[in-house]
């Protein structure tokens, strides 16, 4: 496709660049020919680029369970990058969110993936930002044990506290902690990049305050070809807490030719 692209290319207006190319030196003609041919590539590629948002294929990933206990892995299916997430149940720990989406371009794998630590330091409520690395983006994250919003608590019959809080009684130290977990509980983030190599330089900021407030609501990136680069916590760290998603557009490497 490339090649019948670049050979109608250099058809059009041959014979003007054949006696143009003819009254110039080698060199200088050598020069102009590998320009017209990167030109040629840069127009198929922009063209193909702008195609992007269309051939982007959204899966909706069932993550009802893997929020709801500590130390565990919350990750999209095969080549995915995370678009959005859902919340589908009360409450506003980490375990209301059942739903999230997944997105995949013309890439044929992932790859680059790492672990970005430390993301519970800055998901505290501290109105700061959990990034993945550059060129890389979320598609995952790692769940510790963490507190959640404390029940009202009274003594029983052996003088320890104890609460409800959604069916969960705490007695001890080690049950203190809910299913769900605060966004300071997110420890980690699984981040990768699609291939071929890619930039990042195309990002925004998408506003989710209202988002998470309510059951049923979505918090995603609302521009076409966009995927979650990193989020903000505000307020107390919970889930409605979340209000911002920086996104980001993959750019492919080619764009940098010029004409």
């Amino acid at each position: 496709m490339l090649s019948s692209y670049v050979n109608l290319v250099w058809m059009i207006g041959a014979q003007d660049r054949k006696a143009n190319l003819n009254a110039q030196s080698p060199s200088t003609a050598s020069n102009e020919i590998k320009k017209m041919l990167e030109c040629a590539f840069r127009s198929f590629m922009d063209s193909y680029q702008r195609k992007f948002d269309e051939i982007i294929t959204y899966y909706n990933d069932d993550w009802k369970t893997c929020f709801d206990n500590g130390n565990s892995w919350c990750e999209l299916d095969s080549n995915q990058l995370l678009v959005g997430l859902k919340k589908t149940a009360d409450g506003n720990d980490l375990a209301s969110i059942d739903l999230a989406i997944g997105g995949v371009g013309p890439w044929t794998k992932l790859s680059g993936q790492t672990n970005c630590p430390s993301w519970g330091i800055n998901l505290d409520g501290k109105n700061s930002w959990a990034y993945c690395d550059n060129t890389l983006l979320i598609r995952g994250f790692f769940r510790e044990a963490g507190q959640s919003e404390k029940p009202e608590t009274k003594p029983n019959s052996v003088g320890l506290e104890y609460g409800r809080s959604e069916g969960l009684e705490y007695g001890n130290e080690q049950n203190k902690f809910v299913s769900g977990g605060t966004l300071a509980s997110i420890a980690d983030g699984k981040c990768s990049s699609p291939t071929p190599g890619v930039s990042f330089s195309d990002c925004y900021e998408q506003d989710v305050v209202t988002s998470f407030d309510t059951t049923g609501n979505y918090g995603y990136c609302q521009r076409p070809g966009y995927f979650w680069f990193g989020l903000r916590a505000g307020g107390d760290g919970a889930v409605r807490d979340l209000d911002k998603i920086s996104c980001c557009k993959p750019t492919y490497d080619w764009q940098k030719l010029s004409c």
